[in-house]
């Protein structure tokens, strides 16, 4: 894959090419992750482009692939239909990103078993990428679980 970024529209477009060519830098594809799939639920490559990764989160680390963040990405705009992730800080170093974002969202249906609050969550997010030979193999995730919670009134 790789991104195309129209700093007039301020939006990032992923562009898909054949196998060999150009995917654009990782710190492209990390935005267009988290502003692109995650906000507009463009899930449909993540398949192909994640054919395996380990995730780690809350000191759990787990196998995954595209197809299954794909559907957790849908299950989160179920309960969140106008979530947002805004980065803020992007950093990228050879085979790694690290990227501070800020997730937001109104809870206006069903989300791990809670059912619509209406409540609006915000909250930081932290998350680190590694990558080996030009494969994402690596994600963790670090985010302050606590206050969204709180927000939603759970805890």
């Amino acid at each position: 894959m790789r991104i195309l970024i129209d700093d007039m529209a301020a939006r990032v477009t992923p562009v898909f090419e054949h196998a060999g060519d150009p995917m654009g830098t990782h710190g492209d594809f990390v935005r267009w992750l988290l502003e692109v799939a995650w906000t507009q639920g463009e899930t449909e490559t993540l398949g192909d482009e994640l054919p395996g990764l380990t995730f780690h989160h809350g000191g759990v680390e787990r196998q995954t692939d595209g197809d299954d963040l794909a559907a957790i990405i849908h299950r989160w705009l179920e309960g969140f239909p106008d979530l947002r992730f805004e980065v803020a800080d992007l950093l990228e170093q050879e085979d790694r990103v690290a990227v501070r974002a800020r997730l937001s969202g109104t809870h206006h249906g069903t989300w791990r078993g809670l059912s619509a609050t209406g409540k609006r969550i915000e909250y930081d997010v932290a998350m680190f990428f590694r990558w080996e030979d030009d494969r994402l193999v690596e994600v963790w995730e670090i985010d302050d679980t606590a206050r969204r919670d709180r927000q939603l009134g759970i805890r």
